[in-house]
Order: C-alpha cells, then structure tokens, then sequence
C-alpha cells in the first residue's frame, strides 16, 4: 500500500475540489477564478498542495477563463510519496430556452 491511512484521508481533498468546482459550475458559477478560490480552499482543507490546477479546454489545452463551453478542471498533487491525478469536465450551465409568441 503506497499512501498511509492518513495520505489516504489527504487525498480525498482532490475528488472534493473537483466535487465542489462541478457543484459550483451546476449552480451556475462560471468566472474560473473564483472557481479556482473555490478548489484552492478545498485542498488546503485537506492539506493538499497542488502541483498544478488547470482549467483548460479539453481539445487544445488552451487555458479558460469562463466555463462558456465545456473546460477541463485537472488537478496534480503529492500526497506522501504518491503523485495523484484527477480531473473533471465541467459544462456551463444551460441557458433557459426561450418561447416564440
């Protein structure tokens, strides 16, 4: 077993940051940056320092800014010994359809 019962509690702090993004994401936030806030706080909570947090489109890698089209959230951090990796596609919210009088 390479992660000790505490790194394993650690390292849960990454399922919930990409947990809290998507949640953050459904009820209708958009602005990375405070989606970014968002997951910085979770991982802290669980002692969690990234290596890297990319919001990103999926196809080319190009960093995001707002979630107006499907971005990829990825998250890099040790934990112990262990490099541990995990992402998360995020979709915007969709937009009420409008009826035609």
């Amino acid at each position: 077993m390479r992660l000790s019962v505490a790194d394993r509690q650690r390292a849960l702090a990454i399922p919930r940051a990409l947990a809290a993004v998507s949640t953050a994401v459904t009820e209708g936030q958009t602005e990375v940056a405070a989606l970014r806030t968002l997951a910085e706080a979770e991982l802290k909570n669980g002692r969690v320092d990234p290596e890297y947090l990319a919001f990103v489109n999926p196809e080319t890698f190009v960093p995001a800014t707002t979630v107006s089209d499907t971005v990829l959230c990825a998250i890099a951090a040790r934990v112990g010994d262990v490099r541990l990796i995990d992402n998360e596609l995020l979709n915007p919210p969709s937009l009420p359809t409008s009826k035609e009088n």
